[in-house]
C-alpha cells in the first residue's frame, strides 16, 4: 500500500496523520470540505504541500469518486463534531457520508486493501464503574432529576450507592445517546461490518480526548484545551459544567497519528476495535489548573452548576488491547500542554468564542441547569437594534427572538425596533405580537412600502440608545456576532463588517463586488463590504442630513461620516443562506435607482462642505415627512 486517501486530512488529527504518512514514504491525497468555523481562513497553511489536496465533501459521491481513484487504502477521519443541537447534520455527514464512501469502495474491491475509521470515546455513553457491593457496573447516563439536584457521581442501580470509576475497555457495551456519538458508532459499525462482508481489512479506533497544535481556536463547540486556553488567555475564567470533577483521558495528537499508522500497517488490526488513549484519568478542574499555571495567569474557574444531559461523568481508557500491538503513549499531559503553549504563542491574538454560544446551547437543550454567565468583554454600551421588515412573516418572530436572546447575553440596556414596511403578508401583526410579549420591543408601522433605506432611517429617528445597529430580518446575519461590534466599538464611531463565506447566489455576489469597487473608485472608500451590517453612534445623525431613500443609504452614511472625521472600524462576520422568502436587490430597476443615488452623493458632499456643522434637520429624521412615512404609528410592548 503506497497511495493513501485521508478524508478530513486538513483537520486537526488528519493533518498530523498526513505528515506522518509522508514522513514514512507514502503518497497521500487529502479530501476535505474545509468546514466552517474550523477553517475560517480556508485551506490551512499547515497542510503539507507534498499531499495532493481535493476540496470536496463525503456527502458528494462525485467528490468521493475523484478522491478514490488510484487509492490503495483509506484513513477515514472526515466528520462533523462537537455538541451542537444540529441533530440531522451529524447523521447526514458522519453516518451517510461513511455509507457513501463504502458503497464506492465496494465498486473497486480489488483496488482497496484497507479502511481505517475514526470512532470516538463518545460511543460508550457513561464509563465503567465498580460498586463495593455489586461489582463491575455499566450504568446508563445519569437521570435528569439526579443532575438537577447536583448529585454528580453515578449511583449503583441496584443499591443506590456511589461507585468508583474504572478504566473503560472495548468490551464495555456502547450506549451512545447524543446524535454525534450515535453517528460515530454508525461509522464504526458500518466500516467493521463492511470489512466482514467484502473481505477488505477494516479497523476502528476509538479516540479519547485528543489535544495539541492545530486544534481549532475558532470553533467554540470542540476541544476542552482550546476552549479553556482561549478564555484564560483573555483573562476570563474557564467555565465548568457540573463541578469540574469529571475524569477524562487526554492524549497527544502525535500519539493518535501513530495509532492511525499502526492500524493501517499491522495486519493484526483487521476487524478490530481499539481504544486510543493514555489510560490516565485527569479531572477537568486539573486541566484548568495546569493551563492557568503554564500560561502564568491565575484565573479562578466559574462554576455555574450547568450540565450537559447525557454526558459521561468519568471515562478514561483501558488501552491493554492496543498496547499488545506495541502502542505506547509517548507524551504526558503536562509535557503536551507545554508544547501546546509553544504553538498557541505563535498564533497571535487568540479570540474567545465559547462565552458567546452558551445561550444557543441552553436554548437547544444541550446545556441545562444553572445560569449562563454574562458576557464579560467589550465596553459598556446601550444599543438600539433596528430590524427593517417587508413581507418577512416567515422570518420575523424567530429572528427577533434570536436577537433578544443573544443581545441580553451581552448587554443590559438595549431595545429592538421593528420597522414594519407596509407589507401584505401579516408581518405588521406579527411585529405587534412580539412587542406585546417583551417591553424591549417597539414597532414602527409604515402605511405602505417606502424601501429598505428609508425604513432604516425611520429606525434611526426612533432609536433612543447611544448606538444603533441595523439587522436584516432574513436570518443571513447571526445576532451572536453583535458582541464583535461591541468589542470593536471602543475607539470607533461606526463599526462596519465584512461577510466571509458569503451564501448569496453568484449574481448577488458579482453585483456586490462591482458596487464596492465603484465606491472605492468614486469616493475612495476602503471598506470591503459597504452594504452589510453596521453599528453607528447615534450622535452621528446629529451631524448630517441623510438624503438617500434606497440601498444607497449605507454608502451615503459611510462616505459622509468619513468626510466629517468620524472613525470607522471593521469586523468579520459569518454569512448564512436566507431561510425563507425571496431576496431582493438584483432587479435591474433597483440597480439603476441605486446607481443614480450613488452618483448624487458627490453633490451631497459639496453641499455638506459648505456647512460642515450641518445638523440633522432633514424631514425624515426630525419631522417624519419623507415620502411614504406620513401616517407613521408606533406600538410598544
Amino acid at each position: 500500500m503506497k497511495r493513501i486517501l485521508v478524508t478530513g486530512g486538513a483537520g486537526f488529527i488528519g493533518s498530523h496523520t498526513v505528515d506522518l504518512l509522508l514522513e514514512k514514504g507514502y503518497e497521500v491525497r487529502v479530501l476535505d470540505n474545509l468546514e466552517f468555523p474550523t477553517h475560517r481562513a480556508g485551506k490551512p497553511a499547515y497542510l503539507n504541500n507534498a499531499a495532493e489536496f481535493i476540496r470536496g465533501d463525503v456527502r458528494n459521491r462525485d467528490d468521493l469518486n475523484r478522491a478514490l481513484r488510484g487509492i490503495d487504502a483509506v484513513i477515514h477521519l472526515a466528520a462533523t463534531g462537537g455538541f451542537t443541537p444540529d441533530l440531522a447534520r451529524y447523521i447526514e455527514v458522519n453516518s451517510v457520508g461513511t455509507a457513501n464512501l463504502l458503497e464506492l469502495v465496494r465498486e473497486r474491491p480489488r483496488a482497496l486493501k484497507k479502511v481505517v475509521v475514526a470512532s470516538s470515546v463518545g460511543i460508550y455513553g457513561e464509563g465503567q464503574y465498580q460498586c463495593a457491593t455489586h461489582g463491575f457496573r455499566f450504568p446508563l447516563t445519569r437521570p435528569l432529576e439526579q443532575l438537577e439536584k447536583g448529585r454528580w457521581e453515578p449511583e449503583c442501580e441496584l443499591c443506590g450507592a456511589p461507585m468508583e470509576s474504572m478504566p473503560t475497555d472495548e468490551g464495555k457495551p456502547p450506549t451512545p445517546e447524543k446524535a454525534y456519538s450515535i453517528s460515530k458508532y454508525d461509522q464504526e459499525r458500518l466500516v467493521i461490518g463492511f470489512g466482514k462482508d467484502t473481505g477488505i481489512s477494516t479497523t476502528a479506533l476509538r479516540y479519547f480526548l485528543t489535544y495539541g497544535p492545530r486544534q481549532s481556536l475558532t470553533n467554540p463547540y470542540t476541544g476542552l484545551v482550546p476552549i479553556f486556553s482561549s478564555r484564560i488567555l483573555n483573562d476570563l475564567p474557564p467555565i465548568f459544567f457540573e463541578d469540574g470533577g469529571q475524569k477524562r483521558d487526554f492524549i497527544w495528537v502525535g500519539d493518535v497519528a501513530r495509532a492511525n499508522l499502526l492500524a493501517l500497517e499491522d495486519p493484526r488490526t483487521t476487524g478490530g476495535v481499539y481504544n486510543v488513549g493514555t489510560g490516565t484519568p485527569t479531572t477537568v478542574r486539573e486541566v484548568a489548573s495546569l493551563l492557568s499555571d503554564i500560561y502564568k495567569k491565575p484565573v479562578s474557574p466559574e462554576v455555574p452548576t450547568m450540565f450537559r444531559r447525557g454526558e459521561a461523568r468519568h471515562i478514561y481508557a483501558d488501552i491493554s488491547r492496543i498496547r499488545e500491538l506495541g502502542f505506547q503513549p509517548s507524551v504526558s499531559l503536562r509535557d503536551g500542554l507545554l508544547r501546546y503553549l509553544e504553538w498557541i504563542s505563535s498564533q497571535g491574538d487568540v479570540a474567545e468564542y465559547f462565552g458567546g454560544v452558551l445561550d444557543r446551547l441552553r436554548t437547544g437543550g444541550v446545556v441545562q441547569g444553572g445560569a449562563a454567565p454574562k458576557y464579560q468583554g467589550g465596553p459598556a454600551v446601550s444599543l438600539s437594534v433596528v430590524v427593517p421588515a417587508y413581507n418577512e412573516a416567515g422570518n420575523l418572530q424567530s429572528i427577533v427572538r434570536h436577537i433578544v436572546r443573544e443581545t441580553e447575553q451581552v448587554l443590559d440596556d438595549f431595545e429592538v425596533i421593528i420597522a414594519s414596511d407596509g407589507g401584505h403578508d401579516g408581518t405588521g401583526h406579527l411585529a405587534d405580537d412580539l412587542a406585546k410579549e417583551d417591553d424591549r420591543i417597539r414597532v414602527i408601522h409604515h402605511p405602505f412600502n417606502i424601501g429598505y433605506g428609508a425604513a432604516q432611517k425611520s429606525g434611526f429617528r426612533h432609536a433612543k440608545k447611544d448606538w444603533v445597529i441595523v439587522v436584516p430580518a432574513d436570518h443571513q446575519f447571526d445576532a451572536r456576532d453583535i458582541k464583535k461590534y461591541i468589542d470593536r466599538s471602543g475607539d470607533c464611531d461606526i463599526v462596519a463588517s465584512r461577510r466571509i463565506d458569503r451564501k448569496d447566489p453568484m449574481i448577488r455576489r458579482v453585483v456586490s463586488r462591482i458596487y464596492n469597487w465603484s465606491m472605492s473608485v468614486l469616493y475612495g472608500t476602503t471598506l470591503r463590504d459597504i452594504n452589510w451590517v453596521k453599528m453607528f453612534r447615534r450622535r452621528i445623525f446629529e451631524r448630517m442630513t441623510i438624503e438617500s431613500r434606497g440601498f444607497a443609504v449605507d454608502a451615503e452614511l459611510v462616505i459622509k461620516a468619513a468626510a466629517l472625521g468620524f472613525k470607522i472600524g471593521e469586523v468579520e462576520v459569518l454569512h448564512y443562506p436566507r431561510t425563507w422568502g425571496n431576496p431582493t436587490g438584483v432587479k435591474i430597476s433597483t440597480v439603476y435607482k441605486t446607481a443614480k443615488e450613488l452618483l448624487k452623493i458627490r453633490g451631497m458632499l459639496k453641499r455638506m462642505s459648505k456647512n460642515p456643522e450641518e445638523q440633522c434637520s432633514d424631514a425624515l429624521l426630525r419631522k417624519g415627512t419623507v415620502e411614504g412615512e406620513s401616517g407613521l404609528r408606533e406600538s410598544e410592548g
